[in-house]
C-alpha cells in the first residue's frame, strides 16, 4: 500500500495531529459564535421542544428563503476554508456520512431535530425504485444549487377504504422547497442533472411510528422498519448473528424472537434470521407465536406459515 508522505508524516507526529485538530476546533467554535448561527440554534432548541416552524421566524426563514439559506451555508463554508488551507488533512468536526452519489453533513442537532447539508451527485445508475419509504418524520428541504428530476409519492384511499400510491413528476432546482407530509408523502430524486446541494431540516417525534416501505405499483406493504434507534441497533446485531451461521447463535435468536418485551420489528427480524439458520427451529417459533392471541406478530406469523406451506407443500399438521 502506498501512503502519501504528508499522511505518513501526520500519522507519525502526534503534535501535528493536535495542531490540526485544534485549528479545526477553533474554526468550528468561531462559527458557532456567529450571531446568525446562535439565532438558528435557539430556534432549533424551541423546535425540538415542540414549537411550530411557523412560530420560529429565524429557522423558518432559513429553510424557506433561498438568499438566507445560501448565506448560512456560505458562512459555514467560509469559516472552515482558511483552516483547511492551513491544515489540508484536518477534519471538520461535524458528523458526516457518505455513500455512492450522496453525502450528508450534520450542522446542528437538538433532541429529535437535525439541520444538515446534503449533496446528491449525478449517477450513471438508474435511481428509480419500485418502492418508497413513508417515515414518521417532519422534513423540510431547500435546494441551494443544482437540479434534479424525480417523483413525489402520496398514499391515497378510494371510497372502499383501499389504499394505493399516486405519483407525480418532480422537477427541482435552485430555490425549490419540499415538505412532504409525514407517513403520507415521500419524495425520490431519480435523475440528478447537476450536483444538488440541499439544506435539510428534520424533526422526529420521541416515539415515532415505524417507517413503511410500500410497493409503488399497488401500495402493498413490503416491510416495516422500526424508527426506534435501539430497535434498529438490535436488528443490525441480529443480522450479524444470522450472518455468522453458527449453531450457538440459534438459542439467543430464538429467545429474542419469543420475548414480548422486545420491539416487534426486531422480533420479526429474529424470526427471519432463525428461519434462514435452522428451518425447523424457525418454524417452531413461528408456530408458537401464531398461537399467542396477545402477540402482535401472531397474524404475520400465521400468514407467513400459510405462504411457506403453499410454497414448500408442508402438511397442515406441522
Amino acid at each position: 500500500m502506498i501512503v502519501h508522505p504528508a499522511i505518513a508524516k501526520l500519522r507519525s507526529d502526534h503534535a501535528l495531529q493536535l495542531c490540526a485538530r485544534a485549528e479545526m476546533t477553533s474554526a468550528h467554535d468561531a462559527w458557532l459564535q456567529r450571531s446568525d448561527v446562535r439565532a438558528v440554534d435557539r430556534d432549533i432548541r424551541s423546535y425540538s421542544e415542540g414549537q411550530a416552524l411557523e412560530a420560529l421566524p429565524t429557522l423558518g426563514g432559513l429553510i424557506g428563503d433561498l438568499a438566507r439559506g445560501k448565506a448560512f451555508a456560505h458562512g459555514m463554508i467560509d469559516q472552515f476554508v482558511p483552516a483547511l488551507r492551513s491544515q489540508s488533512l484536518g477534519e471538520v468536526p461535524l458528523r458526516h456520512t457518505s455513500t455512492a452519489g450522496f453525502a450528508r453533513m450534520q450542522l446542528m442537532k437538538q433532541g429529535g431535530v437535525v439541520l444538515s447539508l446534503c449533496v446528491y451527485e449525478p449517477a450513471t445508475a438508474n435511481r428509480q425504485a419500485n418502492w418508497a419509504q413513508f417515515a414518521d418524520c417532519e422534513l423540510c428541504e431547500l435546494v441551494l444549487a443544482g437540479s434534479a428530476t424525480g417523483r413525489m409519492h402520496r398514499i391515497v384511499h378510494n371510497g372502499l377504504g383501499q389504499g394505493g400510491i399516486r405519483s407525480t413528476d418532480l422537477n427541482v432546482g435552485e430555490g425549490s422547497f419540499l415538505a412532504p407530509k409525514p407517513r403520507v408523502e415521500a419524495r425520490q430524486f431519480e435523475v440528478v442533472h447537476r450536483s444538488l446541494l440541499v439544506l435539510q431540516l428534520t424533526r422526529t417525534r420521541p416515539n415515532p411510528r415505524a417507517t413503511r416501505e410500500l410497493r409503488l405499483s399497488d401500495g402493498a406493504l413490503v416491510r416495516e422498519v422500526s424508527a426506534d434507534r435501539r430497535a434498529s441497533e438490535k436488528m443490525m446485531a441480529l443480522g450479524v448473528l444470522g450472518a455468522l451461521g453458527m449453531d450457538r447463535t440459534i438459542d439467543p435468536i430464538t429467545a429474542f424472537a419469543r420475548d414480548l418485551d422486545q420491539d416487534k420489528h426486531a422480533r420479526w427480524e429474529a424470526a427471519r434470521q432463525l428461519l434462514a439458520l435452522d428451518g425447523e427451529a424457525g418454524w417452531l417459533v413461528l408456530n408458537e407465536i401464531a398461537h399467542r392471541p396477545e402477540d402482535p406478530l401472531a397474524q404475520p406469523s400465521r400468514s407467513l406459515m400459510a405462504q411457506l406451506r403453499e410454497q414448500h407443500e408442508i402438511p397442515e399438521a406441522q
